[in-house]
């Protein structure tokens, strides 16, 4: 297989996870109207809703968030729906699929 197609699928597989992330972004938002699109924020590996929220990397902020109040954190995750697991469980559904 050729380098011209790896980056060809690679691109279409980039297309692919921006369509994802704007159809799971929708509904995670629960429809929530805004006139703000979600910005790339090159090398950070995350995207802003509004342009004025912090520009620190997402994982600081997620870290800062989880030190000072992991109840909260666990919240915003979930509201999301995404839930925290402990690495040893997460280990463990893996080996039992």
């Amino acid at each position: 297989r050729n380098k011209e197609s790896a980056f060809d699928d690679l691109i279409d597989y980039v297309k692919f996870l921006k369509l994802q992330l704007k159809v799971l972004s929708e509904s995670r938002l629960d429809g929530e109207e805004t006139d703000h699109r979600f910005v790339h924020v090159e090398g950070y590996g995350h995207y802003l809703l509004h342009p004025q929220m912090s520009a620190e990397p997402l994982g600081e902020m997620m870290g800062q968030l989880m030190e000072s109040n992991m109840q909260v954190a666990n919240q915003l995750l979930e509201s999301k729906g995404i839930a925290l697991f402990p690495l040893e469980f997460a280990y463990t559904l893996l080996r039992s699929s």
